[in-house]
């Protein structure tokens, strides 16, 4: 089962996993899709890395902290 799209509060898709199921990956994958809609040119336009991490960070209870953490020292 795909669990990238589900998020740690539950709201996520296809089975609104338990944020205690969420695998580290899945976790990571959830960050890093979201992070590359950010920062990629398209119909939204194109934010800097760091925009698009701080309004990650607004996603608190959805996207793992301690991931985008991690994201935030890579960048």
């Amino acid at each position: 089962m795909e669990t990238h799209h589900e998020r740690l509060d539950g709201s996520g898709y296809p089975a609104r996993t338990d944020a205690g199921d969420l695998d580290l990956e899945s976790r990571i994958l959830a960050v890093a899709e979201a992070f590359g809609g950010m920062v990629e040119e398209g119909p939204s336009g194109c934010r800097s890395a760091e925009e698009a991490i701080a309004e990650l960070r607004t996603e608190s209870g959805r996207l793992d902290p301690r991931v985008l953490d991690a994201l935030a020292r890579i960048v």
